[in-house]
């Protein structure tokens, strides 16, 4: 589910997203967390259609990121 009227800005139900602008010139780059985030959805839970978000709760609370649900 997602939060928010507008068509352009939506962000998941209580995950706490923000937008962060790039400009022209600048080149964006994913913090520490977001990175290790990153490599942990792709690792334990990207291709898994439908259950997606529980294996990637699960591969946040065991590396100590995220309480699991």
């Amino acid at each position: 589910m997602f939060t928010g009227s507008a068509s352009v800005v939506k962000f998941h139900d209580n995950c706490h997203c923000t937008i962060v602008p790039v400009f022209r010139g600048q080149r964006f780059e994913l913090s520490d967390h977001a990175r290790e985030w990153d490599r942990l959805y792709r690792e334990y839970a990207q291709g898994h259609s439908g259950d997606q978000l529980r294996l990637f709760r699960r591969a946040l609370a065991d590396h100590g990121h995220l309480p699991a649900p």
